[in-house]
C-alpha cells in the first residue's frame, strides 16, 4: 500500500461520525456467488471432502446501509484458526481484487488494486479500496463484492476451522492505527463502526452427531466417516467408535433388512443416546441386521463406527423393506410358516394370517395341539405339545435301564446317559453318584455299588385259578416261594422266617430252590404259632461261586 493510500485511513482523527440506521459489514460468500446470498452472520461451509488435500475460494463481500458512500474501504485476511488436526492456509497467490466491471456477478465497484500479497510471516492478505479520483464509492445494502481468495486445506484437516477479518477494532469517529479492517466514511478520513462476519469451514460428517443424523431412505445410503468423533453409547458388538448416524422411517409392514460393510447396530426409536435395549441388531464387521416384521413408520436409529476408534472412511449403507403379504394368497387366508416368515424360527404353535393393513399376523394353536417337527427342541423331554403359543415338553425322558448299578440322566443335546456308578473315580462319597455306598472300600479309587437283593413272596394255586374277587375252595393248595432280586454280590446261603394265618391254611412241606440253594442247613416249623424259619445253602464241600439272582431260594 503506498503512503498516500495510507493517509486515508489515518488522518483526521475526532471528526463528526457518520451516522445510519445499521451498521455496514464486512462478510464472505462462497466463490462467484452473489453477495446477497448472505444477507445476515457467519458463512457455513460444509461441502469440503476431508481426507484429500483441497483448495476453498470465497469472495470478500461488503455492505451498507443506504446511501452507502464509503471514501475508502480496508479489509485484512489470514490462516483459518481452531480445528482439531490439520492446517487451513491462506494462499498468497490468490488474494486479488478482480478491477474489470462487470468480470464478477456482484462487481459494481470500479476502484483501485491495492493488494499486498501474503509473501513474508505472518502470510496476511491485505485489501485497500478505493475511486482514483478520491470520490466516494457505493456500497450496496445488498452486498458488494470486494475481493477474493483462496486457502489451501491439507489431507489431514479435521475439525471446524474459522475464517475471519482481522484487526476489526475501529469504533465509530476512529482513531489513528485502530485497525486493518475498517471502513472510512464518505468524503471523510474517519472510521465508522462495522459488523466482521467470518466464515466456518467444516471438515467432518454432518451426521457426525445422533442429533444431526441423516435421513435415510431404501436403497443406499453413502456415508464420509473420515473426520468422525465419537458420539453415543457402544452397541452390544462393538464400541462404535468415530461413528455417523442416520434415522430412518420405514416405508412397509414387513421384513426390514440394513446392509452395510462396517460395524453398526440399529436402534428402535428416534431418541439419542440409544442403549443396548434399544438394539434390533448388531453387525461387527459388517453384514445384515434384519428385522423380520415391523410396522409402517416405525423409526429407527442407524449407528456405524469402528470398535477400535479407526476412520471408517467413505462407504454405504443399504436398506430393504419387503412387504409382507403382497404376493401369494390373498388377504384374511391362512397362510403356512414359510409363506408368512416370522417368527424365527418359524413356530408350528402359531397360526398365521395375511392381514392386508398389519402383514403378517398370528394367533395361539390350540392348546395339546402337536408341535411339528423337532418340539421344543429339548431331547430330555416327550409328548412335546403346544401350550399357550408355544412347544412345551409334556413330562421327562425315562433313561433307566433296570441296572442297579448306573446312574441314569438325561443330558441335553445327547439324551440318556446311564453311568457305570463303579466305574467314576473318587477321593471320598460326595464325588460319587446316587446309588453309590462308598468311594474306593477295595482301594481302586472308585465308586463301590452295593446292593443288598430284594426278597419277594409269590403264591400261586395248585389247579384252576379262582375267578376274580372269588376265594379258593377248601382244601385247595396253594405254593408260596420266596424269591431273591438282584444283587451286586454273589449270594451262597440264605435264611428266612415266615409267618402264617394257621386259623385258615395248614403247613405241607418246604422243598430248596435249586441251584446253589440245595442243601436244607436249618428247618424249624411251628404250625402252632404258624411260623417257618428256614436256613439253606450249598452242598457240604462244593465250592460256592454264589448267585447275584434273580433266583428261587
Amino acid at each position: 500500500m503506498s503512503k498516500s493510500k495510507i493517509s486515508l485511513f489515518c488522518c483526521i482523527v475526532g471528526a463528526a461520525a457518520t451516522v445510519a440506521t445499521a451498521q455496514p459489514r464486512a462478510f464472505f460468500v462462497r466463490a462467484n456467488d452473489l453477495p446477497s446470498t448472505n444477507p445476515a452472520g457467519r458463512l457455513q461451509v460444509n461441502n469440503v471432502v476431508p481426507g484429500v488435500a483441497s483448495s476453498l475460494c470465497l469472495d470478500l463481500a461488503g455492505s451498507s446501509p443506504a446511501p452507502g458512500l464509503h471514501k475508502a474501504i480496508q479489509l485484512r485476511i489470514g490462516h483459518a484458526t481452531g480445528g482439531d488436526a490439520g492446517t487451513v492456509t491462506l494462499s498468497c497467490v490468490s488474494v486479488a481484487i478482480v478491477t474489470a466491471s462487470p468480470t464478477h456477478p456482484g462487481n459494481t465497484l470500479n476502484v483501485v488494486n491495492n493488494t499486498t500479497l501474503c509473501t513474508v510471516a505472518p502470510f496476511q492478505g491485505s485489501y485497500a479500496l478505493s475511486n482514483l479520483d478520491g470520490s466516494n464509492m457505493t456500497i450496496a445494502a445488498t452486498g458488494s463484492y470486494l475481493g477474493e481468495a483462496c486457502w489451501n486445506v491439507s489431507a489431514s484437516a479435521c475439525g471446524t476451522f474459522a475464517i475471519d477479518y482481522q484487526g476489526n477494532t475501529c469504533p465509530n469517529g476512529g482513531v489513528a492505527g485502530c485497525g486493518t479492517t475498517l471502513f472510512i466514511g464518505a468524503g471523510v478520513s474517519t472510521t465508522v463502526a462495522i459488523t466482521a462476519d467470518g466464515a466456518d469451514l467444516n471438515l467432518g460428517p454432518a451426521n457426525d452427531d445422533c442429533e444431526t443424523a441423516a435421513v435415510a431412505s431404501d436403497g443406499a445410503n453413502a456415508y464420509n466417516g473420515i473426520c468422525a468423533t465419537d458420539d453415543g453409547n457402544a452397541g452390544s458388538c462393538s464400541a462404535l467408535l468415530a461413528d455417523v448416524w442416520f434415522t430412518y422411517t420405514s416405508s412397509c409392514t414387513g421384513e426390514l433388512i440394513f446392509t452395510g460393510p462396517d460395524d453398526f447396530a440399529v436402534y428402535s426409536g428416534a431418541a439419542c443416546d440409544p442403549l443396548v435395549g434399544d438394539e434390533e441388531g448388531c453387525a461387527l464387521g459388517g453384514g445384515n441386521v434384519t428385522i423380520p416384521l415391523q410396522s409402517d413408520g416405525t423409526v429407527y436409529l442407524v449407528q456405524i463406527g469402528s470398535d477400535d476408534g479407526s476412520s471408517i472412511g467413505a462407504d454405504s449403507l443399504s436398506i430393504t423393506c419387503n412387504p409382507a403379504c403382497t404376493v401369494g394368497p390373498a388377504a384374511g387366508s391362512v397362510l403356512t410358516n414359510l409363506e408368512c416368515g416370522p417368527p424365527t424360527p418359524p413356530s408350528d404353535c402359531h397360526l398365521w394370517f395375511c392381514d392386508a393393513a398389519l402383514g403378517c399376523v398370528s394367533v395361539n394353536a390350540a392348546n395339546g395341539s402337536a408341535c411339528g417337527a423337532g418340539g421344543d427342541g429339548l431331547t430330555c423331554t416327550i409328548n412335546d405339545s403346544c401350550q399357550s403359543g408355544v412347544c412345551t415338553g409334556g413330562g421327562a425322558l425315562d433313561c433307566d435301564d433296570d441296572a442297579i448299578c448306573t446312574f441314569d440322566e438325561c443330558v441335553e443335546p445327547g439324551g440318556c446317559v446311564n453311568t457305570d456308578i463303579n466305574a467314576v473315580p473318587c477321593i471320598d462319597i460326595t464325588d460319587c453318584p446316587p446309588g453309590a455306598a462308598t468311594c474306593s472300600s477295595d482301594g481302586d479309587g472308585t465308586c463301590d455299588c452295593v446292593s443288598s437283593p430284594d426278597l419277594c413272596i409269590n403264591a400261586f394255586g395248585v389247579g384252576p385259578a379262582p375267578a376274580s374277587g372269588e376265594c379258593y375252595d377248601e382244601g385247595a393248595q396253594v405254593v408260596v416261594t420266596v424269591e431273591m432280586g438282584f444283587s451286586t454280590e454273589p449270594i451262597c446261603t440264605a435264611q428266612f422266617f415266615l409267618q402264617y394265618d394257621n386259623s385258615c391254611m395248614d403247613f405241607v412241606s418246604i422243598t430248596p430252590g435249586g441251584g446253589v440253594f440245595t442243601n436244607v442247613v436249618f428247618q424249624a416249623v411251628d404250625e402252632g404259632a404258624g411260623t417257618i424259619d428256614y436256613a439253606i445253602g450249598p452242598p457240604p464241600g462244593q465250592i460256592c461261586n454264589g448267585t447275584q439272582g434273580p433266583a428261587t431260594i
